[in-house]
């Protein structure tokens, strides 16, 4: 599948309290408001998002880290300090790939 374009859908203060309590206030910024924007993807693809390492800012990278590192699976469970699930290493894989 190629890029999706998602149209950007805000709700409600009485959702964001809504969202906030159900994530135990682990989260926050503009998720809040605008979490339902990401909800198409929820039906068919694996959403790596922000939540658990900023991936895509790098937060996690080491100081032995290369731009040539191999990311795998392997590599994002362990830093995300996740239990390995057979489901979602799968999922994973396939997102990489």
């Amino acid at each position: 599948m190629g890029h999706m374009a998602l149209p950007r859908k805000n709700v409600d203060t009485d959702l964001q309290e809504l969202f906030l309590r159900r994530g135990v206030h682990c989260h926050g910024d503009s998720n809040v408001k605008i979490h339902p924007s990401v909800r198409p993807l929820a039906r068919e693809q694996v959403f790596v998002g922000g939540l658990g390492g900023e991936i895509g800012r790098a937060f996690l990278w080491r100081d032995t880290d290369t731009a040539d590192l191999n990311v795998s699976t392997e590599l994002l469970v362990t830093r995300f300090g996740l239990r390995r699930s057979d489901e979602a290493a799968a999922a994973l894989d396939a997102w990489l790939t």
